[in-house]
């Protein structure tokens, strides 16, 4: 799921990992004898890093102000409601016109920083006990999720489309061009969907949608 649509445009290729990677990351692989540099010199290396959440430490599910809720917060509060991480996936090793699939080949998980230095473990499905591989995992798609639903889906597919949408009513439509019939089914209650999502979803007060179900919350 992860990387057949949730969010595969954040994967980047590897090129140089003593840069792109932590040191951490690249201590593990030095260790488990894994030779990343070659792996990148065959463009088999790849990487998606969500280190930058760190920055997102407010609880999220209370982003509205204090003096403006009408009730008792739903939930305590929190440092963190999810784990900024970094993943190194590799494409398999069959010839270059067959490569087809990806896998993962080690996860790191951050917890706060210490002294402004942060402090990562690195997990892989040969070195972590099936507990912490599935944790280590559900971490990337968690802090993906994040991307995925505020950025890429409600801001880059639905609100992004908004002013395509009225201008294709105000132009084919307008004139009943027959390209509007191929363009209906994809647009059909966009803008409707919209306004729902702006008054429920992403309402930035109490009680808004988008605090109940996301880790990052309407408020960030």
């Amino acid at each position: 799921q992860y990387f057949a649509g949730t969010n595969p445009v954040t994967i980047r290729v590897c090129t140089n990992p003593k840069q792109q990677l932590s040191e951490e990351m690249n201590l593990f692989f030095a260790n488990q004898n894994i030779n990343v540099a070659k792996l990148a010199a065959e463009k088999r290396l790849f990487y998606v890093n969500y280190e930058h959440f760190f920055k997102y430490k407010a609880n999220p599910h209370q982003a509205f102000p204090d003096e403006l809720f009408d009730r008792e917060p739903l939930f305590d509060q929190l440092d963190f409601y999810f784990h900024p991480c970094a993943i190194v996936l590799v494409l398999d090793d069959d010839e270059e016109e067959t490569r087809q699939e990806l896998d993962i080949l080690a996860i790191s998980v951050n917890s706060d920083p210490v002294d402004g230095k942060m402090d990562r473990d690195v997990y892989s499905k040969d070195t972590a006990t099936p507990h912490e591989w599935r944790m280590a995992r559900a971490v990337v798609a968690n802090a993906d999720a994040q991307i995925h639903q505020w950025i890429s889906h409600l801001g880059n597919c639905h609100m992004g489309m908004e002013p395509i949408i009225i201008g294709l009513h105000n132009t084919l439509k307008a004139t009943n061009h027959p390209l509007m019939d191929y363009f209906t089914p994809a647009i059909k209650d966009t803008l409707t969907i919209n306004w729902l999502a702006l008054n429920s979803l992403s309402r930035y007060g109490p009680m808004s949608g988008g605090d109940l179900i996301s880790s990052m919350g309407v408020g960030q």
